[in-house]
């Protein structure tokens, strides 16, 4: 593997070669399936479409995701812990959305399981996305996502994993596939231009009698289920102007979708529009969301808490759009440590799938907004779902939810413990916090017992004042 030494004199991998020889050693497996008569890889296209159909709508919450799993878990103070989103209408055809964040560096291990399905290194502990799959929602607004990323914290310039995924690397793919089936020389990869394959005689005489048998045009017809995003080429240079101000703003790493119509404009501007300060109500590890290109103004939301006081971890979190959307919350958490836990509930994490079985501790947080109106509680996995909690509480907790976390299912035992954790913690505050104070703590009482926003969750209020008046 090819390496260049860094500032100590030390050797590093260097990231351009592993694009290139991960995506080499894919192509060769597509073409040993070919030549062994297997067909994984349309197994393998299958899934995606389904991944991608899945995640409609998500694109945005997903690339958020990933911006703050990347952040530091606790910033220090000289950390500024930023998420920008950029509408940038200039910076291609149709106009580029760019996600930038100052977190860690893209490594290896992050570079390979983004170019992979289902195959997620993050720790279902520490991150919100886990499952592997999320980065796939952008093909809805880009069919040529890139990504840019510093090789360590002390980088002057995007020197690391810079890599994009291109429809046309599988057309250009095809001829070298054909002239390999033919006989004569290996022909060069048009991706590292070394030999397409490196296969022994006997294993390239298979793949040339397999094809040959078949009827004509079957390879190429094989090839369009070889899907472009599991194979990443090598981005060696910055030129788009906007991700060269990005890069001069000191952001770690860069999502770039270059937008595939006006139809993708316009949704990118619906989606960023959504965006709230309450966005960022369960985001621990960020400090301002930068939002620019959109109309009708760029706007920075920000997030501060203060340490609350109380048995429970108790904070305050306050949201500003830096204008006149100004929003504070009560927020209380309850930490659930596994091994102390029901044999029932330690069997039902043991069951969830991934690395989840792993999870030795899980929090679950109860915010209530303090205002004079109620506000609609929803409940979240670090982001909102959408899932209404049935009254002005919103419950964060790590469910296991569907594919996208667009609905979580309360029969599972898992998902059915934190709910009552969730309860429990407003039963608790209730009666050891708030009640007997004052008219704010009043109107938090009345928050978190009335049922608000329709009865899409009325189990869960019921779970609550069940609790609290037997």
């Amino acid at each position: 593997m090819s390496a260049t030494k860094d500032e100590a004199g030390g050797l590093r991998p260097n990231p351009q070669a592993q694009v290139e020889a991960l995506t080499a050693a894919k192509i060769r497996t597509f073409l040993f399936e070919v030549a062994e008569g297997v067909s994984n890889y349309r197994s393998l296209h299958s899934l995606t479409e389904q991944v991608e159909h899945q995640y409609h709508g998500r694109f945005l919450i997903e690339l958020i995701q990933n911006a703050h799993d990347a952040l530091h878990e606790e910033p220090t103070r000289e950390q500024p812990a930023r998420i920008a989103i950029v509408l940038d209408l200039q910076d291609s055809t149709h106009g580029t959305l760019l996600v930038a964040n100052d977190g860690q560096p893209f490594t290896r291990s992050n570079f390979e399981r983004l170019s992979q399905l289902g195959q997620s290194d993050k720790d279902p502990q520490k991150s919100i996305g886990n499952k592997g799959l999320g980065f796939r929602s952008v093909l809805e607004v880009s069919d040529r996502p890139e990504v840019y990323s510093r090789a360590s914290a002390d980088s002057t310039q995007f020197d690391g994993y810079c890599f994009a995924f291109e429809p046309e690397v599988v057309q250009a793919l095809r001829r070298p596939m054909e002239a390999l089936a033919a006989g004569g020389p290996v022909p060069a990869s048009p991706v590292t231009g070394g030999p397409i394959v490196d296969w022994a005689e006997a294993l390239l005489e298979k793949f040339r009698t397999r094809v040959q048998a078949a009827e004509a045009g079957w390879l190429e017809a094989e090839t369009r289920f070889l899907s472009p995003y599991l194979l990443p080429v090598p981005r060696r240079q910055v030129q788009s102007p906007a991700i060269k101000a990005l890069e001069a703003r000191g952001f770690m790493s860069v999502i770039r979708l270059p937008l595939k119509s006006e139809a993708a404009v316009k949704l990118v501007r619906e989606h960023m529009a959504q965006l709230s300060p309450t966005t960022l109500l369960f985001l621990e590890r960020v400090r301002a969301l930068e939002l620019a290109g959109a109309a009708p103004a760029d706007r920075v939301i920000s997030r501060e808490t203060t340490q609350g006081a109380g048995a429970l971890a108790h904070r305050i979190v306050r949201l500003s759009d830096g204008q006149e959307d100004y929003r504070e919350y009560e927020v209380w958490t309850r930490r659930i440590h596994i091994a102390d836990t029901n044999e029932e509930f330690r069997a039902a994490v043991k069951a969830l799938p991934g690395r989840w079985p792993e999870i030795e501790d899980v929090s679950v947080s109860v915010a209530v907004r303090k205002a004079e109106v109620p506000e609609a509680g929803v409940f979240s996995i670090y982001l909102p779902t959408g899932i209404p909690t049935g009254s002005a509480v919103h419950v964060n907790a790590p469910f296991f939810g569907n594919m996208s976390r667009t609905d979580i299912s309360f029969n599972d035992g898992y998902n059915r413990r934190l709910l009552n954790t969730a309860a429990g913690v407003v039963v608790e505050v209730v009666r050891g916090q708030l009640a007997g104070k004052h008219l704010d703590e009043a109107r938090m009482i009345l928050d978190m017992l009335a049922a608000y926003g329709g009865d899409a969750a009325a189990s869960a209020v019921h779970t609550i004042t069940e609790m609290v008046f037997v």
